[in-house]
């Protein structure tokens, strides 16, 4: 039983928000009527458009999901199927299986939160989350970004406590929603501070094995060359990053610089339709987005005048 100076647990968790999600959805008020219960096309014509919107919204989302999903599945089965794990001590078969688990995630909407509980002592469980978040974000953007799915999120440790019934609630939440809200401003992840001096905390408390050791390491840093301080200071996940870059194999190299490539004509036109309809706050967010893409195109054997002239 738990002792009630111990009700909170320390957690990782994240916050991701699609956007432009209310204004699509508004358009269909447009389109349907209810009639004796029933939602109804007020016109066939208006079938097409419904369609549309109904991908852009509900399709979109729960693609999303999927792809967050598969991510971390991906990041588990990665670590879970290291070539040397049947040649460990059942010692540190058991305590990689055990790190690796599966974090927990709550879907509401168009949000997204993924948390796991933490242990400052346990460096290596803690490591470990942190980089699944991080990856699953990173996948995300790289995937999503290319078909016009855009989201920002904020990333943050802090105090929290489960629902029996699933989902996270609490200081954590509460900070990586405010990263998300009042920080992310355009699509990106925002990483709070706390976390921040997590993941350069050198600091190692734990006794681990050789392998345990160099997998500690490994993550160590893996989890610090995935974060840099974008031009406003603030501490942001580096999808596009040579790490991510290099992580990425070789035969998925092209498909990955064929997102790249989708995602900048995306950005591009909501960046031209935000100038054409006089929004100059979505323009600029867009243009941030558009700036951070050219800026590392290099990562990925990609150059500007190869994404321009395959417009």
């Amino acid at each position: 039983m738990k002792n009630n100076n111990d009700i909170y647990t320390n957690y990782i968790v994240s916050y991701i928000d699609v956007l432009g999600q209310k204004a699509l959805l508004e358009n269909i008020r447009d389109l349907t009527e209810t009639t004796e219960g029933k939602v109804l096309l007020k016109t066939e014509k208006g079938r097409n458009k419904f369609e549309e919107i109904r991908e852009k919204t509900y399709g979109s989302v729960l693609e999303l999901r999927q792809t967050f999903e598969n991510a971390l599945k991906i990041f588990g089965d990665k670590i879970l199927s290291h070539h040397e794990l049947n040649t460990l001590s059942p010692e540190d078969q058991h305590e990689i299986k055990r790190i690796a688990k599966p974090m927990s995630y709550h879907f509401f909407s168009d949000t997204i939160t993924i948390y796991a509980p933490l242990q400052r002592e346990d460096e290596l469980k803690v490591r470990y989350c942190i980089a699944a978040t991080f990856f699953a974000c990173m996948e995300t953007m790289l995937l999503k970004f290319s078909n016009g799915t855009f989201f920002r999120g904020g990333i943050e440790v802090g105090e929290g406590i489960e629902f029996p019934s699933g989902g996270i609630y609490g200081l954590a939440l509460n900070d990586a929603y405010n990263l998300e809200k009042e920080t992310a401003e355009y699509p990106r992840v925002v990483v709070g501070n706390k976390l921040a001096e997590l993941i350069q905390n050198k600091e190692k408390k734990t006794k681990y094995s050789k392998f345990l050791s160099r997998v500690n390491t490994r993550l160590y840093d893996l989890c610090g060359s995935l974060i840099i301080k974008d031009k406003d200071g603030n501490f942001i996940i580096d999808f596009l990053g040579k790490t991510f870059a290099d992580l990425c194999p070789g035969y998925l190299r092209e498909r990955s610089q064929r997102y790249i490539g989708n995602a900048c004509k995306a950005i591009g036109n909501e960046y031209t339709k935000a100038l054409s309809e006089g929004d100059e706050k979505l323009s600029h967010r867009f243009e941030l987005l558009k700036d951070y893409y050219f800026e590392r195109l290099g990562n990925w054997g990609l150059e500007y005048t190869t994404i321009i002239l395959n417009k």
